[in-house]
């Protein structure tokens, strides 16, 4: 995500949002920058109930059906405000969509995704579409002949409201299992029956705007009140942060072999910093610092101020995350969804080394 395709398996996106999936649910998230045979499943991904993403100005919880079924039935498509020409009139759009298993786990598979990207599509149902557009620029493309439809999918189409410069949509089709096998038109069904809880639950703010590939000037604290801010970049060649929350058993669970790596490549120019997600949450701090003292973690671990929350916090597709930033805060590859072993980490890391060269 931090890549910003313009498409993604919702086995990524859905842990964009959606929590509390099963850990013996198996299910296997196709990420290119993975090594052969690495997995995220449901039991090393932590995942939230309410989809919040500032950047497009919409949050929304997520249905039970749509959590149920995460790993096999959803499938989603986004368009990213700076993908964007700035006369186009759509800002950005979040759609969801059913998807047979079968054909979803095909597409997690494949080695050329943007290929069958549109065999996905193809084969799936519309379950709902939020689409931001320019108030501006929507009404010069509405007065020169065009029509909503031509912008939006789904056959019926509602109005949200508008927000400074932007008008939010939800549209969705009508109910229509024809040509889904039979053991997909029930939960194609149970997952259609969704919309109307994400509708009932959608907040529209105006869309926040930050600089996609940087992580922003930031100015925080430490667990143990220490000053952090960006500077915290400058001595390293790159450094790996961590997102993770106390709730998180799959971000706990990898901490250790953390800091085996921050032990080793700290002087080597490699740094590890975690940014603990309710790290402000005074009724978890004790917890925290349990979780500290269990795993043997030293490498710094920060509070995320708002800036923080609404650049880098808002991107996170679900927990943990690690990112990779060079001496100055830039992005460096893709970021890796779910908890990695050690080996991975280190792979992971000697790429990113060899493209900042």
């Amino acid at each position: 995500m931090l890549k910003f395709k313009k498409f993604i398996s919702i086995l990524l996106l859905g842990a964009i949002t959606l929590s509390s999936v099963g850990c013996s649910k198996q299910g296997v998230v196709k990420n290119n920058d993975q090594s052969e045979g690495a997995k995220v499943t449901a039991s090393t991904v932590h995942v939230n109930t309410k989809i919040s993403i500032e950047k497009l100005g919409i949050k929304f919880d997520t249905p039970k059906s749509w959590i149920d079924n995460v790993i096999k039935n959803l499938f989603a498509k986004q368009i990213y405000p700076m993908n964007q020409n700035e006369e186009e009139a759509i800002f950005g759009a979040l759609t969801y969509y059913f998807s047979p298993e079968e054909i979803n786990k095909e597409f997690r598979a494949s080695e050329k995704q943007e290929e069958n990207y549109k065999k996905a599509i193809e084969n799936s149902k519309l379950l709902v579409s939020i689409t931001v557009f320019s108030k501006a620029n929507l009404e010069r493309e509405l007065n020169s002949g065009k029509k909503l439809e031509d912008y939006i999918n789904g056959e019926n189409i509602e109005k949200l409201g508008e927000e400074g410069e932007y008008a939010f949509y939800f549209s969705y089709d009508e109910v229509n299992d024809e040509g889904l096998k039979d053991e997909d038109k029930a939960v194609y069904k149970e997952m259609y029956s969704g919309i109307e809880d994400v509708k009932n639950t959608l907040e529209i703010s105006e869309p926040y705007k930050f600089d996609f590939g940087y992580i922003g000037d930031f100015n925080t604290k430490d667990l143990q009140g220490n000053n952090i801010d960006t500077s915290i970049f400058e001595d390293y060649k790159l450094t790996m942060v961590n997102v993770w929350g106390t709730g998180c058993n799959p971000c706990i669970r990898e901490m250790p072999e953390l800091e085996e790596l921050y032990q080793e490549m700290k002087d080597n120019g490699v740094n590890v910093v975690g940014i603990v997600t309710d790290g402000d949450n005074e009724k978890r701090k004790e917890n925290i610092e349990k979780i500290i003292e269990m795993t043997g973690v030293t490498y710094p671990n920060i509070i995320p101020d708002e800036v923080l929350k609404k650049g880098l916090l808002s991107q996170v597709i679900g927990y943990p995350t690690t990112v990779f930033f060079d001496s100055k805060g830039n992005v460096v590859g893709k970021e890796v969804v779910g908890a990695g072993s050690k080996d991975y980490y280190e792979k992971a890391i000697e790429e990113r080394l060899e493209n900042i060269k």
